[in-house]
């Protein structure tokens, strides 16, 4: 992960890590699976939808809808 790593929370490597591995095997522009992103929603509902999506290099929209409609199944 090198110096990129410093600027991560502790408890944010570890979907960091996922998110690298699935990047690095994966060519090409395919969707990002739907377990990678429940993962970011929940680690963004700690950190927030920027820094989490700044950190994971994601799409703020679409991480930001995924948190939401996580936030309404579990209202439910």
């Amino acid at each position: 992960m090198g110096s990129a790593a410093a600027g991560i929370p502790d408890d944010m490597r570890a979907i960091h890590g996922r998110f690298a591995r699935w990047r690095k095997s994966h060519t090409g522009r395919l969707p990002i699976p739907e377990p990678l992103w429940a993962a970011a929603a929940e680690v963004a509902r700690e950190h927030g939808v920027f820094r989490t999506a700044k950190v994971l290099s994601l799409e703020y929209g679409k991480l930001k809808r995924s948190v939401d409609a996580a936030a309404i199944a579990a209202a439910q």
